[in-house]
């Protein structure tokens, strides 16, 4: 909030051009119902939506030091609150909408608490609990009273008055008004005279009702197209968060501070003087770019607010005046502070010019993506507060006031800057959902940090200033990067001789059981180099290696190293046009082979040594030991990743690297003789290095497998057991499916390649195991961090800290080292940073960059494009790669986040998200899960219902496809590019073309409203997708487009464009003919008119009873409709009973045109009774409900016990035991409701919903009606149906509420939904021990899916024993 010399400077700058300014009038008495202002009706709105809350509560105590006398005091608040209304105001619904009313004058109730028997170093602690539990109370905006005060007596001669007052008809600038007021009353009444204070002007209720006369024609749409234009395609600011942001905003918060002395603020002052700013412009360009430097986004938004009160007449007014507004500024470019203050100062003038719009008008001109996780518009704030402590003398006393701190929080963030006694305070109001407190106290010492530096050097580039302090700094760079070790300066191969030396007789590598020792490995690989160096190998040289996992293939790559060269992976299964680029690219001239591979070696310009056809001349060699050419600088392998290109590009690695490397992890382990290494990795892929070297360095033994074993679970699992591996790296694919063995001798197993969720780990924690995460990217030699994993549901689990003469530095796009828990790209520097891509010196010295953190000359560091942040404790987390962010809906979006929810559903083993196209070029997620086989079958809906439960809609992927298997590609890494593509619904291969005219038009109705590129006759409409508000679509496009009245259950009995052809020339008397009949479309089209409805033939269930299956045997059973008067929600019960039962649903009067909904349950109940008995004369009877319908069952089968009639079964689905009485809600709270009911029916597609506290109830239903129509030109009808639905559900509602059931005779079965409230205990109190209860999986709106349907169902038939 700006000072009031803030506030005067900038008016006074927007009235020098301006006309003269009328008085704010008086009310007219005649004005029975009062409106409310804009900014109370958005209040009042989120009351009506979360009633109970004390979100917007304020809160103001007094310290009273001296003789008080509370009966002068009583006097003073009486005549403060018959001098204001506000403060005797309520907020009551009429006709359903909010109005004031003003109450008059009356005795203010006084509260008094006594705290002197509180020892007096735990007085102070107890009068602040006192005033937290008061603000804590909520208030009734209905009821009233909105202001309450309470005196709590702490000694003789000292009290603290505490006042409460909801933000409906209070701000932060009436607290002065307040306290003036006040103490002026309270100094006469003590001496006994009256004072005599000036007539307000006007009242609030004035400013409200002024405020909505002016905001109308040309005031409105200068204003309107202002913000419009200011806020579009504003981005929503993404913070870094401690924990996930839950699906609704929670308000709960609190609130750290921060003293910056006298010196900042002198210095601030000082600063923004020199520029033509207002400390508060200073202060809000440097927040936007502490948020910039926090989110990396150059374009954010802030909210603040304006008091409002620039007009003379509303300075002494109490109440809700204040306005918020977004203050957006340009941060790209890397502009330097004194630019972007320049931009801030434009921008805060612009807003301020135009605050006479109510923030929830702004928000509707912003047309801002709503998120009912986050705040509109903004969610993020800053505010310049005037110092509300202010000292009185009134009556011979003293008094303090104090603001006290809310611990509501209505944003994310919101800092409170402060003067007071010339020193600058900044306080922070944090959501605890999102943040803990150290968070907020480190972002508050890098708002000070960040004001130091600015002050020092105003002039300088925003991605300059520091943020950091010295000490993080300094833990970034150095604490978190400190191990270091001395290695020994060798070769691979020179490492792996020290080991020949001290372990000659180890088994080096095996096979089968077959293999080589150390002594004997070494020797093979003496006679492989000596043939080799004859065939010219030599430093710097390139040998491709393509061969099978055998033994000999390790002894060719120890004699390619030990010959001076580098040894290339080339994949036998590989495409020839690969492995021939391959050759090319790294200039081979010798290749080694087998006999097995041999076929798919290039031969062109290569010599190729096949070692099985030249074992037996190579093993008479001299196999002594080589002089050694290659340097540790020399290549020591060239392994080829995908390139962006579409072509592969090769990391060169040098021995160094690799030596560091192995040494590193040797060392962490640690590694040595007695273990047993399995070599899981394809040589292609580095981690084989991991494996091969990692043995060879240590002393362990190397245990190899055959493809066949490696790539089937069974044989992999035998093969860890039999062979007693101890050690082993696999990809976290191939360990999810090994989660269900056991393994006794693992004592180290890594999970490297892709990242995986904290799932994983808690299917690997075992006694006496270590699971480690091992992160790394080629370029930086296998693995860079290793983190040992905890089962302590951290997602995703971190990666860890570097290893030994490693670093790892989370930098921006300027690289600056970012805060603990921001997000930034993950740089790799150290000894094992490799050379670079062979042959592509641009893009080697586009990733690999000058190291500036380090002390070694020339150093480097590898730019990876990984997305990572720093935990506390200094571990590192990997978010992502930098190009797999998405934006959904303008979000941004990470996969990993809902890989991870995905993964989460207990009969999902794994997860992948992908972006994939639609044919409009809209990006849309596509979700892949790979079921656990142990797990109960789980169906698309299922997981659509568990991603829709954590996550919001726009992070809910289009597509899921279910898999038994992942694809994997060589390497053990799930294969993306091999997932199959989504079958979009009608695509399947039992397609059926339509064969007559009616078919035709019915299937094109049908992929119109579904969006499909075809729909067979044979498809069902339900199947495909379709859901009760796209069958009502139809049903309107029937009596649009053929003039048919019917209603939604002709597509329940006939789900297919077959069968509901055959359904309306036999009900409905069309007529219908082949396709060859018809010879010419065009001049048909030309000779049609428009279809007249045709009511003279009703379809089944125009009445009240309507058949929901075809039967017309077996006993029935009637489902009645719940709140929305539809028997829809029935479809999937039915097909479970339809079977055994003949099933009819009760549907509602108010549907059909020109019927009108009951407004009495009385009469319902007696209307349902008797078409009951009219299609069923005589019992047993079977009745059973849904929410409101199993009340009303309930109802039916008491009247149908009265009269004599036998009922066999009554079922009540996930019924409330009560209804609350909703007398007091207004229609926008219906409307409200009822959309997100409908949104929910129509899922993650519906898309953003309307702003429930800003959008008119006609708007919401026409938002509802679009959403629909889905753009196939049928809104009007559509939104008649829709406004009659809305009609009924409120009627419903209304008449069900303060129902409370009472007991029958039958037999009642209470199905209830697992994540609906257990109400078993309740039922079974009133009905009776013999009633039979059972909880299925789902929620209120999702239970009578698969498989809760299905257990639902068997629960009716069970308790079925007519």
């Amino acid at each position: 909030m700006l000072t009031d010399s803030q506030r005067a400077a900038l008016t006074a700058r927007l009235r020098r051009t301006a006309p003269p300014i009328s008085s704010i009038p008086r009310r007219s008495p005649a004005l029975q119902d009062l409106p409310l202002s804009y900014g109370q009706e958005q209040l009042w709105f989120i009351d009506q939506l979360a009633p109970g809350e004390s979100t917007y509560t304020i809160a103001g105590a007094v310290r009273m030091t001296g003789v008080l006398d509370r009966a002068a005091l009583g006097a003073a608040l009486d005549a403060l609150v018959a001098r204001h209304e506000a403060l005797r105001t309520r907020l009551i619904t009429v006709d359903g909408a909010p109005v004031q009313v003003v109450d008059p004058a009356a005795p203010v109730e006084l509260a008094f608490v006594d705290q002197r028997h509180v020892a007096a170093d735990e007085v102070e602690e107890a009068w602040r609990g006192a005033a937290q539990k008061e603000t804590a109370r909520p208030f009734e905006l209905e009821r009233g009273p909105l202001f309450r005060a309470l005196l709590q007596q702490l000694a003789d001669e000292h009290h603290v008055l505490l006042i409460t007052v909801h933000h409906t008809v209070f701000d932060g600038s009436s607290f002065p008004v307040l306290l003036a007021e006040l103490s002026e009353s309270y100094s006469g009444a003590v001496a006994g005279t009256a004072v005599q204070q000036a007539e307000l002007p006007i009242q609030f209720a004035d400013f409200a009702v002024w405020e909505r006369d002016r905001l109308q024609g040309e005031t409105l749409r200068e204003l309107t197209e202002y913000w419009s234009e200011n806020l579009q395609g504003a981005p929503v600011l993404q913070l870094p968060t401690d924990r996930p942001r839950p699906l609704v905003q929670t308000y709960q918060g609190t609130t750290e501070s921060r003293d910056l002395g006298d010196k900042v603020l002198t210095r601030l002052t000082a600063l923004g003087r020199d520029e033509g700013a207002t400390l508060f412009m200073t202060l809000m360009a440097a927040y936007h770019v502490l948020l910039h430097r926090y989110s990396g986004q150059d374009d954010i938004v802030v909210g603040t607010v304006s008091a409002n009160r620039s007009r003379p007449e509303l300075q002494p007014v109490i109440g809700y005046l204040i306005n918020t507004l977004p203050v957006r500024v340009d941060l790209s470019g890397d502009p330097t502070f004194r630019e972007v203050l320049e931009r801030t100062k434009t921008a805060t003038l612009g807003a301020f010019g135009h605050q006479d719009l109510p923030f929830a008008k702004i928000v509707e001109a912003a047309k801002a993506p709503r998120d009912p996780s986050r705040s509109p518009v903004f969610q993020v704030g800053f505010m310049l507060s005037d110092d509300q402590k202010r000292d009185l003398r009134p009556g011979g006393m003293t008094w303090a006031s104090e603001e006290l701190p809310a611990e509501a929080a209505k944003f994310d963030l919101l800092v409170s800057a402060v003067e007071s006694g010339g020193r600058l305070g900044l306080n922070l109001s944090y959501a605890t959902a999102l943040y803990d407190a150290a968070t907020a106290q480190r972002l508050l010492g890098h708002f000070e940090t960040l004001l130091d530096g600015l002050l020092a050097e105003p002039d300088a580039r925003i991605s300059q200033l520091p943020i950091m302090t010295e000490a993080e700094l300094h833990q970034e760079l150095v604490t978190w990067n400190s191990d270091k070790a001395d290695f020994p300066d060798w070769n691979l191969h020179q490492a792996f001789e020290a080991k020949v030396a001290a372990h000659p007789d180890v088994m080096a590598v095996e096979l089968d059981g077959e293999g080589l020792t150390y002594a004997q490995l070494d020797a093979r690989a003496n006679q492989v180099a000596r043939r080799l160096r004859e065939l010219g190998v030599g430093p710097e040289a390139l040998v491709g290696v393509s061969m099978q996992r055998t033994v000999r293939r390790i002894v060719g790559l120890m004699g390619i190293l030990k010959a001076g060269g580098g040894y290339v992976p080339l994949d036998p299964e590989y495409p020839a046009d690969r492995l021939a680029f391959m050759v090319e690219d790294a200039k081979m001239t010798v290749v080694l082979t087998d006999e097995a591979s041999a076929s798919a070696v290039p031969t062109d310009d290569v010599t190729v040594l096949d070692l099985d056809r030249s074992w037996n001349d190579l093993t008479a060699l001299d196999d002594s030991p080589l002089e050694a050419l290659a340097s540790p600088s020399d290549v020591a392998y060239v392994i080829y990743t995908s390139g962006s290109t579409g072509r592969p590009k090769g990391v060169v690695v040098e021995h160094r690297n690799a030596v560091n490397f192995c040494y590193a992890e040797i060392e962490f382990w640690p590694l040595g003789p007695g273990d047993r290494i399995l070599q899981f990795a394809s040589l292609n892929f580095d981690v084989s290095v991991l494996d091969i070297f990692g043995a060879l360095l240590s002393g362990s033994t190397l245990v190899l497998g055959s493809t066949q074993t490696l790539l089937s679970p069974p044989r992999l699992a035998d093969l860890i057991r039999g062979e007693g591996i101890t050690f082993m790296c696999l990809p976290p694919a191939v360990l999810n499916l090994l989660a269900e063995e056991q393994f006794p001798s693992l004592r180290v197993v890594i999970a490297g390649g892709e990242a995986f969720s904290s799932e994983l780990v808690r299917n690997w924690a075992r006694p006496g195991m270590r699971f480690i995460n091992g992160y790394g990217p080629t370029e930086t030699t296998v693995g860079s961090t290793m983190a040992r994993c905890q089962d302590d549901g951290i997602d995703p689990p971190p990666i860890g800290l570097p290893l030994t003469n490693y670093t790892a530095y989370v930098l921006d796009k300027h690289l600056n080292p970012v805060p603990v828990g921001v997000a930034g790209e993950l740089h790799i520097g150290g000894a094992s940073v490799t050379r670079g891509y062979l042959g592509r010196p641009e893009l080697t010295a586009e990733r690999f960059v000058t190291d500036p953190f380090s002390e070694v000359p020339d150093a480097r560091m590898y730019k990876t494009g990984d997305l990572a942040r720093r935990l506390p404790d200094g571990n590192l987390q990997y978010l992502g790669r930098l190009d797999h962010q998405v934006k959904i809906r303008g979000l941004r979006v990470e996969l990993g986040e809902i890989e991870a929810v995905l993964a989460a559903h207990p009969s999902v083993a794994q997860a992948i998200i992908i972006v994939g196209e639609d044919q409009a070029g809209q990006k849309n997620l596509i979700g892949y899960a790979r079921t656990n086989p142990d797990a109960p079958a789980v169906t698309v809906g299922d997981l659509r219902g568990h991603l829709g439960e954590a996550l919001p809609a726009f992070m809910v992927p289009a597509h899921l496809v279910i898999l038994d298997t992942f694809p994997l590609n060589a390497n053990g890494k799930v294969d993306r590019a091999a997932l199959p593509a989504p079958d979009g619904p009608g695509d399947s291969g039992d397609y059926v073309a339509p064969r007559t005219i009616l078919e035709t038009v019915l299937a094109d109705i049908v992929s119109d409203i579904l969006k499909l590129p075809r729909v067979g006759i044979e498809d069902n409409f339900f199947e495909m997708g379709g859901n009760s508000l796209q069958a009502m679509q139809v049903i309107t496009r029937l009596r649009k487009d053929l003039g048919v009245d019917t209603d939604v259950t002709a597509i329940f009995l006939a789900p297919t464009p077959a069968r509901l052809a055959a359904t309306l020339v036999a009900k409905h008397g069309l007529e219908d003919a082949p396709l060859d009949e018809l010879d010419d479309l065009d001049a048909l089209e030309e000779t049609a008119g428009p279809a007249t409805p045709n009511t003279a033939a009703t379809a089944p269930g125009s009445d009240t009873i309507v058949p929901l299956s075809e039967r017309t045997d077996g006993d029935p059973l009637f489902l009645i409709h719940a709140v929305g008067g539809t028997v829809y929600p029935y479809f999937g019960l039915m097909q479970e009973l339809q079977d055994r039962y003949r099933v009819l649903g009760v549907q509602a009067e108010g549907l059909r045109a020109g019927s009108e909904p009951r407004q009495d349950l009385r009469e319902m109940a007696d209307a349902y009774t008797e078409a009951v008995r009219q299609a069923q004369p005589s019992g047993p009877y079977r009745l059973a409900g849904w929410s409101m319908g199993g009340l009303l069952a309930l109802q039916i089968a008491r009247r149908l016990e009265q009269s004599g009639a036998e009922v066999a079964l009554v079922g009540l689905l996930d019924t409330p035991f009560s209804a609350d009485d909703v007398s007091g809600v207004g229609e926008q709270a219906f409307a409200a409701q009822f959309v997100l009911d409908g949104a929910r029916a129509l899922g993650p597609d519906a898309g953003e919903l309307p702003d429930p506290q800003t959008t008119p109830v006609a708007e919401q239903l026409r938002w509802f009606g679009e959403k629909l129509t889905g753009g196939s030109g049928d809104t009007e009808e559509v939104q008649e149906d829709i406004n009659r639905r809305f009609q009924v559900f409120k009627a419903h509602i209304t008449l069900i509420g303060g129902h409370r059931p009472e007991p029958v005779a039958a037999p009642v079965v209470v199905v209830s939904a697992e994540e609906s409230p257990d109400l078993s205990a309740l039922w079974t109190a009133l009905l009776g021990t013999d009633t039979h209860t059972v909880r299925v999986p789902g929620d209120h709106y999702t239970f009578l899916r698969t498989p809760g349907v299905q257990l639902a169902a068997k629960a009716l038939r069970a308790a079925d024993k007519a």
